[in-house]
């Protein structure tokens, strides 16, 4: 009990808020504590499928204190299936923590890394549609 008490205590607020273009399908938001596995949904340590009810979507979750990568992406169609155009980019909206925008390839965790201090902290990620 007391080693759950101190977990708890230990635990700081991480709060994001993603602005979407439409209420349809859902929001994925994956937090990555680490450059392995950057990107790939195995390798995410929490992931959770949002409603949209608004044209802002907002989450938060208690995390130890630590270094963290967030990714988001509009499920538009809501087939829980990234959308790629024909030439192999997102044809939904993502985005990562810090709003990197990496001009050839994907963003490095380095790019999208947040400290995550007992204060807490906010974030506000942008997408690219």
């Amino acid at each position: 009990m007391l080693l759950l008490l101190s977990l708890l205590a230990a635990a700081a607020p991480l709060q994001i808020e993603v602005p979407v273009r439409s209420a349809r399908g859902a929001l994925v938001v994956r937090v990555y504590q680490g450059a392995e596995g950057f990107l790939s949904a195995q390798a995410a340590l929490r992931e959770v499928r949002l409603p949209i009810e608004g044209p802002v979507v907002r989450w938060s979750a208690e995390l130890p204190p630590g270094s963290y990568a967030l990714t988001v992406w509009h499920d538009e169609d809501g087939d829980g299936v990234m959308a790629l155009h024909w030439y192999g980019l997102p044809a939904e909206g993502v985005g990562v923590s810090l709003n990197p925008r990496p001009r050839f390839g994907p963003p490095r965790y380095q790019d999208a890394e947040i400290l995550l201090t007992g204060a807490g902290r906010g974030e506000r990620i942008e997408l690219a549609y």
